[in-house]
């Protein structure tokens, strides 16, 4: 993912965030009927100076939550962009 991101940041861009990759690597949470869960991974990458003068990366990783959750990814979306331009980082 953080390559993916490298590419996009070559594009222009110097805020990247990947959402909802399926990650089964480093273990498997245990479901409530004892099954292997899985993971879903949201990437983030910056070029930006951060308060320590360093570029940042992250990886956020939370089980899989069997179900169809309506309007997540839109919510989500609308918070970042809110966070983003509110912070000044569009400019």
């Amino acid at each position: 993912a953080f390559a993916c991101a490298d590419a996009i940041h070559a594009m222009g861009p110097h805020t990247v965030v990947i959402t909802s990759l399926p990650n089964n690597g480093g273990g498997h949470a245990q479901g409530s009927n004892g099954e292997s869960a899985g993971y879903v991974c949201l990437y983030g990458s910056t070029t930006m100076p951060q308060d320590d003068g360093l570029p940042q990366r992250f990886c956020i990783r939370s089980p899989i939550r069997e179900g169809y959750y309506t309007g997540t990814g839109d919510l989500f979306a609308a918070l970042l962009c809110g966070h983003t331009l509110q912070m000044g980082y569009g400019r």
